[in-house]
């Protein structure tokens, strides 16, 4: 019986090996009885191709607008290539594309590709973001006017900040919406992805209220990022425009709280 267990322990280790890598077909084909077609390497084949075109599903489903920009055709060759590189690990396919923006760019291949694939995975990060505390505006009410230069602000979990150098948000937009994709054009856009309600947001916000919210995201406080910013040629508004990224970040869900 233990022998048995082994055998059978071995054979889908095999056959694992085979699904995720195929590079020991010809030793596995032996395991295979086939009496009649299809040839053994053709039943493997079944499951290989069924395992990878499942992970393709959920690659786009998890990226629509990515597979919208490159079309079926492409979108399946270059998927099949990052799962070589980056295979399903987990039990769950949540993680999958974690690594896409990142290899696409490795890779070299366009830009916009790796900047959509950037998105979508915020936005997916924003959905499965774990809950926390948001600051209020009672909260923001309270604080002396001598603490405010020392405040830390902290981003919700849910939060991430894109400087995409290409139209996606509008990209995403049609895409989700399954209106025509619009041709890619070149723009600086400074955006947040958040959730709000249950639902992940994708907003468009100032250079400076981006440079503030990076800035609190790096631990900087309320006064040192104020004067990092005054390089912009907002350095004679720097204290409106602050309140106004404030109460902006308070409203939006931005913001978790802050330390002083």
């Amino acid at each position: 019986m233990d022998s048995e267990r082994l055998n059978l322990r071995q054979l889908q280790k095999q056959l694992a090996e085979y699904i995720v890598h195929g590079h020991n077909e010809t030793l596995l084909s032996q395991q295979v009885h086939s009496p009649r077609p299809p040839r053994p390497v053709e039943r493997l084949e079944v499951y290989r191709n069924g395992y990878y075109v499942r992970l393709q599903d959920a690659l786009a489903n998890d990226f629509p607008a990515l597979l919208a920009a490159m079309g079926d055709a492409r979108f399946g060759k270059i998927m099949a290539d990052y799962l070589l590189d980056h295979p399903s690990v987990k039990p769950s396919l949540r993680q999958l594309g974690r690594n896409l923006s990142n290899w696409l760019k490795s890779r070299e291949y366009s830009s916009l590709w790796a900047e959509m694939a950037a998105l979508e995975w915020a936005i997916l990060k924003a959905f499965d973001a774990r809950d926390a505390d948001l600051l209020s505006n009672d909260q923001l009410s309270r604080v002396p006017a001598y603490q405010w230069s020392s405040l830390r602000f902290r981003l919700h979990p849910s939060v991430t900040l894109l400087f995409p150098t290409h139209n996606i948000r509008e990209i995403w937009g049609a895409a989700t919406q399954r209106k025509t994709i619009p041709s890619a054009t070149q723009v600086d856009e400074y955006l947040v992805v958040s959730r709000s309600n249950n639902s992940p947001k994708v907003k468009s916000i100032s250079q400076a209220c981006y440079e503030l919210l990076w800035l609190w995201n790096q631990n900087e406080t309320f006064g040192d990022s104020c004067k990092c910013v005054e390089r912009l040629d907002i350095a004679d508004n720097i204290p409106c425009v602050a309140a106004e990224c404030i109460f902006l970040a308070a409203q939006s869900c931005w913001l978790r709280g802050f330390d002083s």
